[in-house]
């Protein structure tokens, strides 16, 4: 059996992987995010998820074999700082460039922290003018191989993979090989937007039913206007026309994903070779940017829209980790 800590900006999730199969899984809300501003202490966290899980299936310490972690811990922010891979890169490189953390004290073990990803070189500064071409990302390496396995089980070898959430970050993947990102903030964005501005007393609260229709107004919002003048427009449609919360709700999820497909598609433009694009991840943000792909790509681009009965960054890992398989 193996462990396995998916550690995001917001969230924090414990697997326990037997021959493949999760026999255990718990988030907390709790991130990266929390140990900037100094209310978590990560080495507690994890303890007390890992020990809660021993005790929540009868296991013992000595039945985990390995406990790995992927995503932002291992950002300056995190637990412990581990170097970017540099593309192009395949599993391979990742399985090389692992680090061992010492983390006996807490749970007895060592953490073995995959690293994450980045399209500039190693030990690397770039100028500012140069920094528009440098994209990186931190735990979605493991949904990307996760999801290879499924395209290669379908006869999909190359194809862009979007992922939404607090980051919705891009791989441009050529048979199994990650050859470049698109990096941006869509998630924290929504968060900070809803949470700290006016704009939030104009949408709904809970999920909101997505209407193609309303999302593609925001992208032609953001379109016509710009980003600060769209937003501004949320507020105005609550106060001058007869829309719902949940209407307007989606024009604010057009606009802030609108430039990330446009981004998508002119990279796609300059690869030219590359006509599937895949998108994993949260229901809702992918039936977003799946409208808008369709709304914005020309002919010949192939979408999918995956529900893997298994995680992807647990498909991944398992790839990644030779003794487990799914």
């Amino acid at each position: 059996m193996i462990a396995y800590f998916d550690c995001g900006t917001t969230n924090t999730r414990i697997y326990i992987i037997n021959n493949g199969h999760i026999i255990y899984e718990k988030k907390v809300e709790k991130g990266t995010r929390d140990a900037v501003h100094g209310e978590l202490q990560y080495e507690k966290l994890l303890k007390a998820l890992y020990q809660t899980a021993l005790s929540k299936i009868k296991i013992l310490n000595k039945d985990i074999y390995r406990v790995y972690a992927s995503g932002m811990i291992t950002s300056r922010s995190g637990l412990y700082e581990v170097q970017h891979v540099s593309l192009p890169a395949g599993i391979e490189v990742l399985r090389n460039n692992m680090v061992t953390y010492n983390l006996k004290n807490e749970i007895g073990k060592d953490l073995t922290l995959i690293p994450g990803m980045k399209t500039c070189g190693q030990n690397l500064r770039v100028s500012p003018d140069e920094c528009v071409d440098v994209n990186n990302i931190r735990g979605e390496e493991m949904e990307i191989f996760g999801v290879n396995k499924w395209a290669v089980m379908n006869k999909i070898y190359n194809y862009a993979l979007v992922l939404p959430g607090s980051h919705t970050q891009t791989a441009f993947v050529k048979n199994g090989t990650v050859n470049d990102l698109f990096s941006c903030i869509s998630g924290e964005l929504f968060d900070a937007i809803t949470k700290h501005t006016f704009i939030g007393a104009s949408v709904c609260e809970n999920d909101c039913q997505i209407n193609v229709n309303e999302v593609g107004m925001g992208a032609r919002l953001l379109e016509k206007y710009g980003l600060n003048r769209a937003l501004y427009l949320v507020r105005t449609l609550e106060i001058f026309s007869d829309t719902s919360a949940s209407e307007r709700m989606n024009v604010l999820e057009g606009i802030i994903h609108a430039d990330i497909v446009k981004g998508v598609l002119a990279k796609l433009d300059e690869l030219k070779d590359i006509t599937n694009i895949i998108i994993y991840g949260n229901t809702t943000q992918a039936s977003i940017l799946e409208s808008l792909f369709e709304m914005y790509a020309r002919k010949g681009y192939n979408i999918f829209v995956l529900d893997l009965p298994v995680q992807a960054s647990v498909m991944g890992v398992c790839e990644l980790d030779k003794r487990e398989g799914v």
